[in-house]
């Protein structure tokens, strides 16, 4: 009998890895396409280009190399033009390469692409740690939901930091989890992932104070001493950038701050918060209120769903704080709430496995692994029917347009028509 226990353990492990290779390809295929679909034949030449945010950081990164220094005008006093000081610094080696302008924005598309797939990963691993049943149920919902995901996939294949945050988002709670619940000494991978977080965006401070907390009665537990030298890295990151910007730029914030959260009134901006993540809840309002319902005594009872939970909430509030985002049309999630979702996805795959579980528990004889699968099966579909945007959507055609690139990315026509010379350029 353990000799069949162990050999349906192996074909479980060998099947689930054949599952994420599947998904792993499949998402690598997906990605480079849109990122073909997404550049421009110029004159008889491939030019690939970036968000806009994103091509700001990529000057400021050229410059530097070129030895303006972190100046967007290469002259009089620099501006701290750009919110992503750690993103913006990993476009420094893609500059130094040498590499054509036309042909820059492809390494800064490719990391992206890394990213996600280094945050799917970390999704699996984290469903598989915490997230199952007695170490049984599936990682595949939260996985697949993670990997089809439109609105992250888009701001980060075109060159923002949104594929990193999220990958930082998912790696914080894993390891905060790991510490807290299997008593890990991760403690610098920890700290190295908290300061990479206070290094690639300011307001990402809301997640390290987050799991600081979490973790406090580790930090203050028998092993205080252990963690002296790792919060002392996330102190020295903190003050260092900031006195850095200060020497450097003249200011304790980046002038991003002043142009998106001065100028208008704090009611203004909340109202105009609120419609925004109205618009976003509109067609998820289903799903996202069964897993609320469920998560509602769930927090009170089991400690883990605690981390992800707090972390989602504080972003959608900070959403609606500084009142959404510029870019509020053609994608369903701006750059705000999109790199949590790999948490919300989480969570509803471990709503998932808790009601498997529930449904074993009350049959007398064991659910058989096909029947399993089928309800895997179904929950990940109807999951991805809400979250793809297809429920309550008339327009289902421009969806399965926009998920396969039959047409080109949002923003990515303007660009291509500023960039045409007519009667000479041909976009393809």
């Amino acid at each position: 009998m353990n000799d069949l226990n162990l050999l349906s353990t192996r074909v479980d492990k060998h099947r689930g890895l054949l599952y994420l290779g599947a998904i792993l390809v499949a998402f690598v295929a997906w990605a480079a396409w849109f990122i073909i679909r997404s550049s421009s034949f110029i004159g008889g030449e491939r030019f690939f280009s970036l968000f806009d945010d994103a091509m700001i950081s990529m000057c400021y990164a050229r410059n530097l190399v070129e030895g303006y220094g972190l100046n967007w005008a290469r002259q009089g006093q620099p501006v701290e033009g750009y919110t992503c000081p750690l993103w913006t610094f990993l476009m420094v080696p893609i500059n130094a390469l040498g590499l054509p302008l036309r042909l820059r924005p492809l390494g800064v598309q490719i990391l992206g692409m890394a990213c996600l797939v280094a945050n799917i990963l970390v999704v699996r691993q984290l469903v598989v740690d915490f997230f199952r049943e007695s170490n049984r149920g599936t990682w595949i919902p939260a996985t697949l939901l993670t990997a089809c995901y439109y609105p992250l996939n888009f701001w980060s294949l075109r060159g923002m930091e949104t594929g990193l945050q999220a990958l930082l988002f998912t790696a914080v709670t894993y390891l905060c989890l790991r510490v807290v619940h299997t008593k890990s000494d991760r403690y610098w991978a920890l700290a190295v992932c908290l300061s990479l977080c206070i290094l690639l965006r300011p307001d990402m401070v809301l997640a390290v104070a987050a799991c600081l907390f979490y973790v406090r009665r580790v930090v203050f537990g028998e092993n205080r001493a252990l963690w002296i030298w790792p919060l002392g890295l996330i102190v020295a990151t903190t003050a260092g950038y900031e006195l850095f910007r200060l020497a450097y730029f003249g200011d304790w914030l980046p002038n991003t701050y002043y142009l998106k959260l001065t100028g208008t009134s704090l009611p203004v901006r909340i109202l105009r918060g609120i419609l925004v993540t109205e618009r976003f809840f509109a067609p998820l309002w289903i799903p996202l209120t069964v897993l609320a319902v469920w998560l509602i005594p769930t927090v009170k009872r089991e400690h883990k769903v605690r981390l992800p939970v707090a972390i989602v909430l504080l972003y959608f509030a900070y959403n609606i704080y500084i009142g959404g985002d510029a870019w509020e049309n053609g994608v369903a999630a701006n750059r705000f709430i999109a790199p949590v979702m790999p948490l919300v996805f989480v969570l509803l795959n471990y709503l998932f496995n808790k009601a498997v579980a529930c449904w074993q528990e009350n049959r007398s004889e064991k659910i058989d692994d096909r029947t399993v699968f089928y309800a895997n099966a179904g929950f990940t579909v109807i999951a991805l029917y809400f979250f793809l945007g297809f429920w309550g959507n008339d327009e289902s055609e421009k969806i399965w347009r926009k998920l396969v690139v039959a047409d080109r990315p949002f923003c990515v026509g303007l660009i291509t028509a500023s960039l045409r010379e007519p009667g000479r350029s041909r976009v393809t």
